[in-house]
């Protein structure tokens, strides 16, 4: 009897855990032709902020585009500012790196960073996007839609 309970404990455990690596594992659907992945190609809302971000009450738009070059544009308070990018994406890790810059015509200065990023898919449509700058810790930046 003690046995039997022991196996069906075991049998139990085993099954759920080959279903969250079955869901874990889900292949995803291609968009792009590329080993099976979403493609981040194309213009993305933000829909809520990371913790840490700076621009709460402001829409942010992030347009990628197909030969690596993309803007942001932040949008609040009676202003609007575009910040240029280019940017690498490694589809099968979901990370990448990604040059930002902008000219602030207040110093009459041209900036740069560079920051790595990864990015958690909930669909083909909506994207959670963490950056970090350097060997910092990571931040989420926000959740993002398809538009």
């Amino acid at each position: 009897m003690k046995n039997l309970k022991l196996s069906l404990l075991i049998a139990g455990f085993v099954t759920v855990l080959a279903s969250f690596l079955f869901v874990a594992c889900e292949k995803k659907s291609s968009t792009n032709g590329d080993s099976g992945s979403y493609s981040i190609v194309g213009t993305w809302e933000m829909i809520s902020s990371g913790y840490y971000d700076y621009y709460n009450n402001n829409k942010q738009v992030i347009r990628m585009n197909a030969d690596h070059t993309g803007t942001i544009t932040i949008t609040g308070e009676g202003e609007k500012t575009v910040y240029s990018l280019k940017y690498n994406y490694d589809s099968s890790t979901c990370t990448g790196d990604v040059l930002i810059s902008y000219y602030d015509p207040y110093y009459s200065r041209n900036y740069t960073y560079t920051y790595d990023f990864k990015i958690k898919w909930y669909g083909e449509d909506t994207i959670s996007i963490y950056i970090r700058y350097e060997d910092e810790e990571w931040e989420l930046m926000g959740t993002f839609e398809r538009q």
